[in-house]
């Protein structure tokens, strides 16, 4: 398998005198947050699939989940 990650940051912060820090930022999602929380989550999602989960908890900084999986619960009704 293969990642691609990519960090927004804000332009002004874009230089590289803050270059240290945002490559310290990046590992430290990747060896973390990714490594130990994301690729965990991926795989309960992918059993999910099989109905071996009932629930799934998203955490707060997950938005975009959450909205899609809202979109999708409110697709049917929106058809009518």
């Amino acid at each position: 398998m293969r990642w691609v990650h990519a960090m927004l940051i804000p332009r002004a912060q874009a230089v590289p005198e803050h270059d240290a820090h945002w490559e310290r930022t990046l590992a430290l999602i990747e060896e973390t947050v990714f490594q130990r929380e994301d690729l965990f989550a991926v795989e309960g999602i992918q059993s999910a699939a099989s109905g071996a989960n009932e629930t799934i908890l998203l955490g707060r900084l997950e938005n975009g989940l959450q909205h899609f999986h809202t979109a999708i619960e409110d697709a049917p009704a929106r058809r009518d």
